[in-house]
């Protein structure tokens, strides 16, 4: 969303986004926490939680949308898809209906940088979550059938996020503030590319990127260390790391971006959508802390700048709020807004105003104070939980 719309009307929303030339990782040490290196280069992370009955497990691989080809665009998703449609041992919905049986849940996700598998049960069924799960990531078989089936069922996703302004815009924006980068393509990929996915392509990238130094697996909850690393090692001896594959990458350095960029949809909906991005450093630099702080101070929550000035006061848009997107690779400071159209180009200006303010009017002790508070909060919430545990451990040990 990276865009700036010249002349609308009352029923056409425009989505549009600014992009200008030119989150962080929280320094909280957890306790407990053991850490193995297998011999095929695995890394295994467990901390024990015994404050309550249940376990979760995820395993990790650091591979992402950012290391497909063009050609391969979509790929990382669909196979995240695969991997839970069938084993050698395991048929088709099996996987998870043995989770399920045993009281639990089992999914997957995919980033930009990542693809996690994950699933939380009672830690007495742990042999059953971790033998579901590694089997997977080792035996799928990725039948044809099922193949084809998957396919229509991204394309329909792919369908729908078309129809929602937020997500067209959001794909539009680092479509826009990215140029050669590989963020600048969707994570789900493109109908064309998805079409074209075959099982010996995904074979391919499977012999490439899920080689076992490649994998985190991390296990969070009521579960004996002593008891469950050895499992894992036994369930993995035949997981071989390959050492004619290379897992060296480094994508194409995004270039300096020396002027603006814009862009604007037309769309038959009832409110416009705002979207404004500035390049900043990835999650490894030393400004992400700032950033964090000031995309706070900025946009996040009623009482940020943006919000009292450009809601409250000036009454221009219906919501907004910033965020600062910062990957393993160099990101976005995002502000995000909804709207009447009319009043575009004086939100636009507003916006702008109160960023300049920034400059001439620093933030408070107070502003800081309530930002690095609502920081550190996020941050222990999302460990109230063993998998929220999990999540941070495996985020920090892979990003």
């Amino acid at each position: 969303m990276l865009r700036i719309i010249a002349l609308w009307t009352a029923t056409i929303i425009v989505i549009f986004s600014l992009i200008f030339m030119e989150n962080s990782m929280a320094q909280e040490t957890i306790k407990g926490i053991h850490k193995i290196k297998l011999e095929n280069g695995l890394t295994v992370i467990l901390k024990e939680d015994h404050s309550s009955p249940v376990c979760a497990i995820q395993i990790w691989v650091s591979t992402g949308s950012v290391n497909e080809t063009d050609d391969e665009a979509g790929i990382t998703h669909l196979i995240e898809h695969m991997i839970f449609k069938g084993t050698k041992r395991r048929g088709v919905g099996e996987i998870a209906q043995e989770i399920e049986s045993a009281g639990g849940y089992i999914n997957a996700y995919t980033s930009f940088d990542h693809t996690v598998y994950h699933t939380v049960v009672a830690s007495r069924f742990f042999d059953l979550g971790w033998d579901v799960l590694s089997d997977a990531i080792q035996n799928a078989t990725f039948d044809p059938e099922e193949l084809n089936k998957e396919k229509e069922v991204v394309l329909e996703e792919i369908k729908r996020g078309e129809d929602i302004p937020a997500d067209k815009l959001s794909k539009t924006l680092f479509a826009t503030a990215y140029k050669v980068h590989p963020y600048r393509r969707p994570i789900i990929g493109y109908r064309e590319t998805v079409k074209a996915i075959d099982r010996d392509m995904i074979l391919k990238y499977m012999d490439k990127w899920y080689q076992p130094q490649n994998i985190t697996v991390v296990v969070v909850g009521d579960v004996d260390s002593c008891e469950v690393i050895p499992k894992i090692k036994e369930s993995l001896t035949s997981f071989k790391a390959q050492t004619s594959v290379s897992l060296s990458f480094s994508p194409p350095a995004e270039p300096a971006q020396t002027e603006l960029r814009t862009f604007t949809l037309n769309e038959d909906i009832k409110d416009a959508y705002l979207d404004m991005a500035f390049h900043i450093p990835d999650v490894h630099h030393e400004d992400v802390y700032a950033l964090d702080v000031l995309s706070f101070i900025l946009g996040e929550g009623e009482s940020s700048r943006l919000s009292e000035y450009v809601k409250r006061k000036r009454e221009l848009v219906h919501s907004i709020s910033s965020y600062a997107f910062t990957p393993k690779y160099p990101g976005l400071l995002t502000i995000n807004a909804t709207l009447r159209t009319k009043n575009t180009e004086h939100t636009l200006k507003a916006i702008f105003e109160e960023i300049e303010r920034l400059k001439y009017e620093p933030p408070s002790d107070s502003e800081l104070a309530k930002a690095k508070l609502n920081i550190e909060a996020d941050f222990i919430y999302d460990m109230e939980n063993v998998e929220g545990q999990a999540k941070k451990l495996g985020y920090f040990e892979t990003v």
